[in-house]
């Protein structure tokens, strides 16, 4: 009896550092000040609409792995100008499936340097 009491408190102390774990590494800052700031304005500004969690939609498209999508999604564009873009002008690059719900007024809410935080954030979304 005993050693299934320790067996049912070894799996609850895995499932509770499992879980810990995973929490933590959602939450965590990242180091770089640059993509810190983008993921503050991003959860401020994005995150009622847009998961970064895959097949989470919430009102827009999930952005998960959008740092690997977003080069081949506009010819002549690279992933950062089409994030940009994105942000900029919503309504001109819009996912199938979704309609035209993203506030278009981003380029006079944001500075340029805001932008280029926010995407610095996105790129690490692969």
């Amino acid at each position: 009896m005993r050693s299934s009491s320790l067996s049912g408190v070894f799996v609850c102390l895995v499932f509770l550092l499992l879980i810990m774990g995973a929490c933590s590494s959602s939450t965590k800052e990242p180091a770089d000040p640059l993509v810190a700031e983008g993921k503050r304005l991003f959860d401020k500004n994005c995150t009622s609409c847009h998961s970064i969690k895959p097949n989470l939609t919430i009102t827009g498209p999930s952005l998960y792995g959008l740092a690997s999508r977003a080069g081949e999604r506009m010819a002549g564009l690279d992933a950062r100008e089409y994030l940009y873009l994105s942000i900029t002008a919503p309504g001109d690059f819009l996912v199938e499936g979704f309609a035209n719900l993203m506030k278009a007024d981003f380029a006079e809410k944001l500075s340029a340097d805001e932008i280029n935080s926010v995407i610095a954030y996105l790129m690490t979304l692969e």
